[in-house]
This record gives C-alpha cells, sequence and structure tokens, in this order.
C-alpha cells in the first residue's frame, strides 16, 4: 500500500513540476506572439508578397519600401519592440537579423543607377531601362542586366517571406513543442 501511495505522490510531484514549467513558457509564448503580431501588424505576408511581385515588375513602391526601411531600422537598433524571450526568442532573433541583412541587400540594389528615382503615384522608384539600354552593348547584355536587376530586388523580398513564415511558425509553436528543434 505504501508503495503505491509513494508511486502516486511522485508522480503527482512530476506532474505539478511540469505544470509549473508548461506556465512559464505559455507566459513566454504569449509575450512573443504579442511581439509577433505588434511585427505582423506593420508588414504582413500580403504586403510582402505583393511587394515581391511589383519589385519583380520593376517597380517600387512607397509604402511597402517604407515599411521595410522601417522594420530593417528596428533590427540594427535592437529596438525593443522587435526583443523576443526564451528558446523560440533566440531563434526569431536570428531569423530577424536575417531579415536586416536581406533588406539591406535589397536596399542596396535599389539605390544602383539601374534603378530611378520617380517618387510619383505612391512609386518610389522603377527600373531604368534606358540607363540598361544605353550601358550595355548588345541587345542580350541588356536583357540579361535588366533580368538580373530584377531578380536582385525580387529575391531578397521573396527570402524575407520565407522568412517571416519560419518566424510565424516559431511564434505560433505550443508551449511544450518549444522544448525541442523544429
Amino acid at each position: 500500500m505504501s508503495t503505491a501511495i509513494d508511486v502516486f505522490t511522485v508522480f503527482g510531484s512530476v506532474l505539478g513540476i511540469a505544470a509549473f514549467f508548461m506556465g512559464l513558457l505559455k507566459s513566454t509564448r504569449d509575450y512573443n506572439l504579442s511581439k509577433w503580431e505588434a511585427i505582423i501588424a506593420n508588414i504582413d505576408f500580403q504586403t510582402l508578397d505583393d511587394f515581391a511581385d511589383l519589385a519583380y515588375g520593376g517597380v517600387i513602391n512607397m509604402d511597402h519600401f517604407l515599411r521595410l526601411k522601417d522594420l530593417n531600422s528596428k533590427i540594427r537598433k535592437n529596438d525593443p519592440s522587435i526583443r523576443f524571450r526564451g528558446l523560440s526568442g533566440k531563434r526569431i532573433r536570428k531569423k530577424l537579423t536575417e531579415v536586416g541583412k536581406l533588406s539591406d541587400g535589397f536596399l542596396q540594389e535599389i539605390s544602383t543607377n539601374r534603378w530611378k528615382s520617380l517618387q510619383a503615384d505612391h512609386i518610389i522608384c522603377v527600373i531604368d531601362k534606358k540607363y540598361i539600354r544605353e550601358n550595355t552593348k548588345t541587345r542580350e547584355e541588356e536583357i540579361q542586366l535588366h533580368i538580373s536587376s530584377l531578380r536582385n530586388a525580387y529575391k531578397p523580398i521573396n527570402e524575407i517571406y520565407q522568412l517571416f513564415k519560419e518566424i510565424n511558425d516559431t511564434v505560433n509553436r505550443l508551449p511544450h513543442e518549444m522544448l525541442y528543434k523544429k
């Protein structure tokens, strides 16, 4: 009889400890989720998808550009609004650092002469076909430079979209799922 009581006591203690840690993990998850929702409120998946489509078409939308630039600024400054906690917080921080590097690459690409500033009708810049035409010798070179410029603008935005999906998956994991890597 005392063995059965000991077993139930140990079992109850283990469950109590597990419940205590689950509560800690849940509060961390809720904190991270609120931080993530604030980021998504500014630049969501649809915005990134539209941004990538427009960039591949040779057009950079002012609103999308400013949202990405704002996020990049927060990442560089390690702004409190993008600081996450716990085990998942470290993973999210790594991915946000990658987002910062990719957005730097994007901003660097559209700063080249191959893109011209337009600043009209919510468009900040477009691909400068005239510049590309004047700085290439053959039609084939012109086409290659045009395509590479479009890809160099599209690719980082598309990769940021993928990183956002990964961050979203990490943030939305249940507390007990955070204990192991995915």
